[in-house]
């Protein structure tokens, strides 16, 4: 099960609240650091989650038992490639078309959470059916919007199910899963 309250920011590796923020700098700047060199070797393992603690985290900075990003991004040198913190948050957070197009790009299959897909398929159905939203869908357009998902997105079943209001019975029929 999908916990819905875990996203990018909330992850202990998370950067992105250092950007244009000045109070957090400050703090930063005047909080005690611990070396993960200076840690017990259980420590490091459950810290960073791996038994292999021989790679180099020796100047990995921990602050409050969490890695402090501003061990490992240069944060300010981040800020300087944008104007100001709105288009930071709207290149870096807001972009999902554009980290789709850099995932496809790269090879990668782009995985891209229900609130984004809902408003991305909801201009889908406008712009192709001139439909006020994805509830208004005959089911014909339903199975073709299903079909998009899965071959323009890399939609997973479930996903297309809860976004087409299809039921899992008729996506999986539609994309039948592989035997593993």
């Amino acid at each position: 099960m999908v916990d819905e309250s875990v996203n990018p920011l909330s992850h202990i590796w998370c950067s992105g609240y250092l950007y244009f923020n000045p109070m957090l700098e400050r703090f930063l700047n005047t909080s005690k650091y611990t070396l993960v060199s200076e840690m017990s070797g259980r420590k490091i393992m459950q810290l960073l989650n791996t038994k292999d603690i021989d790679q180099p985290f020796g100047q990995l900075k921990v602050l409050f038992d969490y890695p402090a990003p501003s061990s490992f991004v240069d944060y300010k040198l981040v800020e300087q490639l944008f104007k100001n913190a709105r288009q930071f948050t709207n290149k870096v957070f807001k972009n999902v078309e554009a980290q789709i197009e850099t995932a496809k790009m790269l090879g990668e299959i782009p995985i891209v959470p229900d609130e984004e897909m809902s408003a991305l398929m909801w201009k889908y159905c406008k712009d192709k059916w001139d439909a006020p939203g994805l509830n208004k869908l005959n089911s014909a357009q339903r199975v073709d919007l299903a079909k998009y998902m899965k071959y323009t997105y890399h939609s997973s079943n479930s996903q297309i199910s809860r976004i087409t209001s299809l039921p899992i019975s008729s996506v999986n029929s539609l994309f039948p899963l592989s035997a593993k």
